[in-house]
């Protein structure tokens, strides 16, 4: 049985969201102990094993955020959020503490959309995802040059 912890909220307004939770779960020095524990909006999963930094030992490790990010595509449709975990080894535990749930204004979908607000001096310049100027040569990454997408290794 696959332990669950969870809200269903029924007025929910339109918009993007991210759910983040502050989570333990640690191995023991002799044994994995960390199993697939998650946080969940709807059916979209932000698994803790993908997103920490260590898995660490003891029960003392501190605390790490975990988050999933979802969309409410209309007002008012039930969403369940929540944590739980699958496919735990024996002895597997979590702790959880600090829910948050954050509504975001809706991000353009296309590039063109971020390309309209570029000055025509800015055409080669390079962005970033997030649609910060870059001063130089990027790392490795996604970047934005004239409008499009690339990738560097």
């Amino acid at each position: 049985m696959n332990p669950v912890i969870s809200q269903t909220i029924a007025t929910l307004p339109k918009g993007c969201y991210t759910l983040s939770v502050d989570m333990q779960a640690s191995n023991r020095a002799s044994a994995v102990r960390l199993g697939k524990q998650y946080v969940f909006a709807g059916e979209k999963k932000g698994y803790f094993a993908d997103q920490l930094s260590t898995a660490g030992e003891g029960d003392t490790y501190p605390m790490q955020t975990i988050s999933v990010s979802f969309e409410q595509e209309e007002d008012n449709i039930p969403v369940t959020i929540g944590v739980s975990t699958e496919g735990a080894p024996a002895e597997t535990w979590f702790k959880i503490d600090n829910f948050r749930l954050t509504r975001y204004p809706k991000m353009p979908t296309f590039i063109s959309d971020v390309r309209r607000s570029l000055s025509p001096d800015a055409a080669d310049s390079i962005y970033d995802l997030m649609g910060r100027r870059l001063g130089g040569i990027p790392s490795s990454g996604f970047y934005i040059r004239g409008g499009k997408k690339f990738f560097v290794p």
